[in-house]
């Protein structure tokens, strides 16, 4: 990134894009603007392991231990996906609600930390929602970590839980959004940490967005 200027702003340090093939996610354009992340000196291809490296007919669901740690033992960095709880812990599971993959229809935030890993996911008794404070444990810095922040009425909260949970973590990480708030967040008030912005594919936005983007 030497090549590359610092800029001055709420901009983030890596505008993330790319596409998911066998459970991994191929970061196919890594556009750095801010010195100082090792790993990222030149843009290039990165694996990473989408919700962990998970297998459903493996009996591995995607977002916990098991996922994670098989990540972390074949050398993936992974991403993971992180929300509060209504006892507002941070737990790591995709879904605004828990009917995909619990055959739940109540949201993530109206149940405890201590009622979600009551519930099985997927099929299998074993498969259980983590908080991050456990994925962190079981990584344990060994691989890179893409954490997205789920978008929501306290992000400003989970964006400072995130970093309490984070000091002193000895792993490299990303943090990531969709929400360009949450990227600003990060840009203000935590500047060190390498941040990056979501995008999606341009059929998904308004037509008045493609029209601007073309």
């Amino acid at each position: 990134l030497s090549n590359y200027p610092v800029v001055r702003g709420p901009r983030p340090d890596l505008m993330l894009s790319g596409h998911t093939h066998g459970g991994q996610f191929n970061l196919l354009g890594i556009t750095p603007y801010a010195v100082g992340f090792e790993r990222f000196k030149r843009p290039r291809r990165a694996s990473v392991a989408i919700a962990g490296l998970h297998d459903i007919e493996g009996g591995i669901v995607e977002n916990t231990l098991p996922a994670f740690e098989a990540a972390r033992d074949q050398g993936f960095g992974m991403e993971l996906d992180i929300r509060f709880s209504r006892d507002m812990q941070v737990v790591v599971f995709h879904d605004d609600d828990l009917l995909r993959l619990a055959g739940d229809a109540r949201r993530v935030r109206q149940l405890t930390l201590k009622e979600l890993q009551a519930l099985p996911l997927g099929g299998i008794d074993s498969a259980r929602i983590p908080s991050l404070q456990e994925v962190l444990e079981a990584v344990n810095g060994k691989t890179p970590l893409l954490i997205e922040l789920k978008s929501g009425p306290n992000y400003r909260r989970l964006c400072r839980a995130l970093m309490e949970q984070l000091e002193g973590y000895p792993g490299e990480t990303i943090v990531e959004s969709f929400n360009p708030l949450i990227v600003a967040w990060f840009r203000f008030h935590a500047p060190q940490v390498v941040r990056g912005q979501l995008v999606g594919p341009l059929p998904s936005y308004r037509p008045e967005v493609n029209g601007i983007a073309a």
